[in-house]
């Protein structure tokens, strides 16, 4: 899941040099990658407990984290009035 999520950012990243010319997509891109950085680091947290502490404790920060990009993408879309995706 982390891996996944790591590279879903990156292809975000990749897209914008050879798109420079279209601001939508930029802002897009970069709103996108804003959000994701939260869910990785609940991911990677959640990867640390489970190792440690409790390996079901990954399934729970995996749930957690996509209810937090939920929210957080509800919430930015929700204030910005911007439909991106």
């Amino acid at each position: 899941m982390i891996a996944v999520t790591i590279c879903n950012w990156a292809v975000h990243k990749a897209l914008e040099r050879p798109n420079a010319g279209n601001q939508t997509l930029l802002d897009s891109t970069r709103a996108y990658r804003r959000l994701l950085v939260p869910d990785i680091v609940i991911k990677v947290a959640a990867l640390v407990l489970a190792l440690t502490v409790s390996p079901p404790l990954m399934m729970y920060g995996v749930l957690i984290a996509a209810g937090c990009f939920q929210l957080s993408k509800a919430l930015y879309f929700g204030k910005t009035k911007k439909v991106l995706w």
